[in-house]
């Protein structure tokens, strides 16, 4: 069921299928900066990722010796979400652990989405906690889509994602949906181009300084920027179909296995460990300048 909030600014939707927003829409010109998930392309607008971000190694989790069947991004994408809270400004939408998720992810837990609406921005966070009488392990993260192109008459090569600072990084190499190596991307650079051909593979940027990246037209002054402190890790992803009109920059706690993984969950690179009795948050924000 799908519910809004809004302010001055914008309106922003979120569904309880997949605990996911479904539009962040401004209410001075009416765009939406949101991918509409057409299945076409990509069926989600904006999910959450828990309790793995990509993949684990032939779709496995390890805890204390037992394999557990984990879907790419965990099963936050096939799970439906109960609103507990629902104000002008603020959706909460919650899910539990269940006889369906242990069987996949053998930890107590209260996942929490939460939704606000901060002047002409969407807060993101992500909330966990362990409700379990043992440490839990888990990485965590969101997936946004933005639209691109998100004025008319332009076309997704118009666009380009830039950072708050001159950059230099390394993105991670791949062995098929596994990491293998890295190799150098951005020197002492700002700005990546949105071109089809150079995101055949997911780019993994970490050890970035910047807070933020934005997403802007060489033809139009509207933009929207993404606040990403504190993350470890960005992901930037799009389907590699020309005419996707969408470009996911996606913060992360957590990466995919690296190559010839097959040790237990708590030992993956970039895990969060929650002791009993503890939350984690974290968040991310999108703010509409026009």
């Amino acid at each position: 069921m799908r519910y809004t909030i809004e302010n001055e600014f914008l309106k922003a939707e979120a569904d309880t299928a997949v605990g996911e927003l479904r539009g962040i829409m401004s209410k001075k010109t009416g765009k939406d900066y949101l991918w509409k998930g057409d299945p076409k392309h990509w069926a989600y607008c904006a999910p959450m990722l828990f309790p793995i971000v990509c993949a684990a190694t032939d779709d496995i989790v390890k805890v204390d010796g037992v394999e557990y069947n984990m879907p790419k991004h965990g099963f936050v994408r096939s799970s439906e979400f109960t609103l507990v809270e629902h104000t002008a400004d603020t959706m909460v939408f919650e899910l539990r652990d269940s006889a369906e998720t242990l069987k996949m992810y053998p930890f107590k837990f209260i996942l929490r989405f939460r939704y606000k609406l901060r002047g002409n921005a969407v807060v993101s966070e992500l909330e966990v906690e362990n409700i379990d009488n043992q440490t839990i392990y888990f990485s965590a993260g969101g997936h946004p889509a933005l639209m691109c192109p998100f004025n008319q008459d332009e076309a997704f090569s118009d666009y380009y994602l830039e950072f708050d600072e001159n950059e230099t990084l390394d993105t991670a190499g791949f062995d098929g949906m596994y990491l293998n190596g890295s190799r150098k991307f951005l020197v002492g650079e700002k700005r990546i181009p949105m071109d089809y051909a150079a995101l055949t593979e997911t780019l993994i940027l970490n050890n970035y300084r910047s807070e933020g990246i934005s997403l802007r037209s060489k033809k139009s002054d509207n933009y929207v920027r993404m606040n990403i402190k504190g993350f470890p890790w960005v992901g930037i992803w799009t389907i590699t179909d020309p005419g996707a009109p969408y470009i996911c920059v996606e913060p992360w706690y957590g990466i995919p296995d690296v190559s010839g993984f097959r040790g237990e969950m708590k030992d993956k690179k970039g895990i969060v460990a929650l002791e009993a009795g503890k939350t984690f948050s974290c968040c991310y924000t999108i703010e509409v300048f026009e």
